[in-house]
């Protein structure tokens, strides 16, 4: 018996979303604990945010809930992306 495509995307989306609630979380913590030199770590939970809201608008495209259409999330992705690349490199560049 084949998984349906719902329940694909059901485990899909809940493993990412465990996945990007640690990415955005541990950054948090450990700036608020002192574990970190630098405040400025934050940005990787800023970074895991963008990602988050990125795959969101994939996911909800993909499950056929479209949050804004097509064109308009291809078109925003690519910044979303660099964005995040650019919070992840300048917060783990704070170590």
């Amino acid at each position: 018996m084949r998984p349906s495509n719902r329940f694909k995307i059901l485990i899909l989306s809940l493993v990412h979303a465990v996945a990007g609630l640690i990415i955005f979380i541990v950054p948090i913590i450990i700036v608020l604990n002192g574990t970190v030199p630098s405040a400025w770590f934050v940005l990787v939970s800023i970074g895991a945010a963008l990602i988050g809201i990125g795959g969101i608008l994939l996911t909800l495209l993909r499950s056929g809930r479209e949050l804004l259409n097509q064109k308009i999330i291809f078109s925003i992705l690519p910044v979303i992306l660099l964005l995040m690349t650019a919070a992840f490199v300048a917060g783990f560049q704070s170590l």
